[in-house]
């Protein structure tokens, strides 16, 4: 058959250009570059005052949360200041302590245990206690900070509310134990790792 007819055509190659490289392959995904905005701290100073605000309620509102808590002392209670007590005057008067508290505590056993202890002395249980409310309510008034690095102030608002509310927040913040001071140096650690790497990030960025 012609060329012209219905039967099977040959189809010529296309030639190939000289030196020409393969088209490369289309990735099927493809990571965008973010630009690290969210580093920033500029912004409205209005927004930034109405920011702190509804913050400082946030704190307040919390501190009334933990505050309307009110029983004797608890078990735990009793053994860390007992501890405090026992530590101190061994640091002091160099008296002997009876056993190793630092097998028994998680933390150190001459950090917060001593300072509550101190507290006591002077205002009693409730000073213990109050002493644990104002670790707490550093440890939100931190994660809004790190929040705020890292996103925004809304969802900075937004975390620190959530973990206002949080049982075990109220609790931590009416209860004279180490936990409300290891959660607080925890947000300080975890904010301060975010603070150096936005300063480092914002000083390559320049």
């Amino acid at each position: 058959m012609t060329a012209t007819g219905w039967g099977p055509q040959a189809v010529s190659p296309v030639p190939a250009q000289s030196g020409s490289q393969p088209a490369p392959a289309t990735p099927a995904c493809r990571v965008l570059t973010v630009p690290e905005a969210a580093w920033s701290m500029a912004g409205c100073r209005r927004r930034t005052w109405v920011s702190r605000a509804i913050l400082l309620s946030v704190l307040v509102f919390h501190a009334a949360l933990s505050l309307r808590l009110e029983n004797t002392a608890f078990q735990d209670e009793a053994v860390h200041l007992g501890s405090g007590h026992v530590q101190t005057a061994h640091l002091l008067h160099g008296t002997q302590v009876p056993t190793d508290y630092a097998s028994h505590f998680s933390g150190s056993s001459l950090l917060c245990p001593v300072v509550a202890a101190l507290v006591d002395a002077r205002f009693g249980l409730a000073g213990a206690r109050l002493l644990s409310l104002f670790f707490m309510l550093g440890a939100t008034t931190l994660l809004y900070a790190m929040t705020r690095r890292l996103f925004s102030e809304r969802p900075a608002l937004a975390a620190a509310a959530l973990f206002a509310v949080v049982p075990s927040t109220i609790v931590l913040g009416r209860f004279a134990t180490c936990d409300s001071a290891a959660v607080f140096l925890l947000a300080l650690a975890a904010w301060s790792i975010v603070r150096r790497r936005g300063m480092e990030s914002v000083a390559g960025s320049g």
